[in-house]
């Protein structure tokens, strides 16, 4: 990485300056990384036609002519790490750009949580919303209608489709075999629980904003990413994105981490993106940090949000687990009825159906005056 950006520097127009970025910087990625080819060669013949300086001139030129082209088609505004640029005799009025992408990821029967995500979470953000849901039969799922997500996945993914994917990405079945503990790798060995459907989705929302930047917002990215699982409900806002004690942090609020970190609800900086929500899969399919899958998945998030060197802020326990009663359950704890001498008469929670855990519902439920 740092040969092609020495010869970037070295035949750019202008001069650069770079620095290194903490925040950006893997540390479970490999230190060195050396091809060799000599084997291709040997057996079919094959061998580069083009240097490394010409590959990075055309890299150059490339990028040169796309923003010529935005500027210019943009009347001279142009995104450049979400800084906007105006250029001479430009209107105030541009066309509104949200600065914040929500995820919802889930399953599509709790879709009854839809309009209160919406409500508490995603208009009061002005939030773009995406969706990865698990749907049962594999057809187009009522939540992603309702949430009105701009971009969407559906799909009954199995352990075994999973697995295989992560195969294919270079995870090492023996060797995870060896250290697997608890539930962080669950269902993989045995073990009980929803692991690897927990990071294919996290991927995933990775993987449809990233797509959604790319391609329909000509490479602006976001400001503020937010994951929240759809089976959860909300008394009030969880995030105030907007406040400055809240800029530059990594926001999760207050509940059970079960020696790790609450992983059910999160709001970060677009730059810690790649290391929360795809961190998993990578160390997963490049065997590494095996010590950070020792316990569960709440375990491993933590690890992913260090991973990031961003301060930890702890915000108001507003949202709970609102399940629903009689369905079928994976998880380790039953669904109840919501308690009727604390929801009597409550417009709050007109639409909630039951609760996983009733101190988080408490906690919520006395959060739900709370403004930001």
């Amino acid at each position: 990485m740092q040969d092609l950006l020495d010869i970037a520097k070295r035949i750019s127009k202008i001069p650069i300056e770079t620095k290194v970025d903490p925040v950006r910087y893997r540390v479970y990625d490999e230190k060195e990384l050396v091809a060799d080819v000599s084997k291709m060669k040997g057996v079919i013949g094959w061998g580069p036609e083009r240097g490394l300086d010409d590959s990075v001139k055309t890299i150059l030129e490339y990028w040169r002519e796309k923003v010529n082209y935005l500027f210019k088609e943009n009347k001279g505004e142009i995104s450049i790490n979400n800084t906007r640029t105006k250029g001479e005799g430009e209107s105030s009025n541009s066309r509104h750009m949200s600065n914040i992408a929500v995820c919802i990821r889930g399953y599509d029967r709790v879709v009854n949580n839809a309009e209160n995500i919406l409500e508490s979470i995603v208009n009061p953000l002005a939030a773009d919303v995406f969706a990865v849901v698990q749907t049962e039969d594999g057809a187009a799922p009522d939540l992603v209608t309702k949430v009105k997500a701009v971009a969407g996945d559906h799909k009954n993914y199995s352990p075994d489709e999973i697995l295989a994917e992560m195969e294919a990405d270079g995870f090492n079945k023996t060797l995870w075999l060896g250290i697997r503990n608890k539930n962080s790798l669950a269902p993989f060995g045995g073990s009980r629980g929803s692991a690897l459907m927990q990071y294919k989705s996290l991927k995933r929302c990775y993987d449809i904003i990233s797509d959604h930047e790319l391609n329909e917002r000509r490479g602006r990215k976001y400001e503020h990413i937010v994951i929240v699982r759809s089976d959860h409900w909300c008394t009030a806002q969880p995030f105030c994105l907007s406040k400055p004690e809240m800029e530059d942090k990594i926001l999760v609020p207050t509940g059970m981490d079960w020696g790790g970190l609450n992983d059910r609800m999160i709001a970060f900086p677009r730059r810690a993106a790649k290391s929360i929500l795809s961190g998993s899969w990578e160390k997963l399919t490049r065997n590494t940090r095996t010590e950070d899958f020792l316990s569960n998945t709440e375990f491993v998030h933590l690890s992913n949000v260090k991973d990031t060197n961003l301060p930890l802020l702890r915000t108001n326990a507003t949202c709970f687990i609102a399940c629903v009663p009689g369905a079928s359950q994976t998880s380790w704890f039953p669904c109840s009825t919501l308690p009727p001498e604390v929801t009597q008469n409550d417009t709050t929670l007109k639409g909630a159906q039951g609760m996983k855990y009733r101190d988080e519902f408490l906690a919520a439920w006395n959060e739900r005056t709370f403004d930001c």
